[in-house]
């Protein structure tokens, strides 16, 4: 089966809306779904975003999920905040995957945090102001919104 492997990271309001959209636009396959909240541990996706089974079974282990599903891109619907999705992003970025956020900061994060410093070879991210100008938009790996991680 061919498409854009995606994984749904998150599925409260926001990231079960995200899911069902994916699993509705063609060219897009869903092919993971994680989130840390107990009670949806081992359900299956489709059984928590009310549209029948899918056979994906909701896991909280995302690191793992990525590695296994090895996704395209990853939407990722669990904070507003960068500081709080962070080393969620971190990981979605050393698993080779693309990123979607909804963390509205992720359009300006030095405007969020002027103090945060700005990507470098000390940290080991490219040198730049962590803006969309900062990289280019193929860089795989790269989250399609700030670019701040990578």
């Amino acid at each position: 089966m061919s498409g854009i492997r995606v994984v749904q990271w998150g599925l409260g309001a926001m990231g079960s809306g995200m899911a069902r959209l994916v699993l509705r636009k063609p060219g897009l396959r869903l092919v993971g779904c994680t989130d840390i909240r107990a009670d949806l541990a081992g359900r299956d996706a489709g059984e928590v975003l009310g549209t029948g089974p899918l056979g994906l079974p909701v896991t909280p282990d995302a690191a793992r999920l990525l590695a296994e599903q090895r996704p395209d891109v990853v939407l990722i619907a669990t904070t507003s905040w960068l500081a709080d999705q962070q080393t969620d992003l971190e990981t979605i970025v050393a698993a080779g995957a693309h990123c979607v956020s909804i963390a509205e900061e992720m359009a300006a994060p030095e405007a969020a945090d002027p103090t945060r410093p700005a990507p470098s070879a000390s940290t080991g991210w490219p040198a730049g102001t962590g803006s969309a100008s900062s990289a280019p938009v193929s860089t795989p790996g790269s989250c399609w919104t700030c670019w701040w991680c990578c």
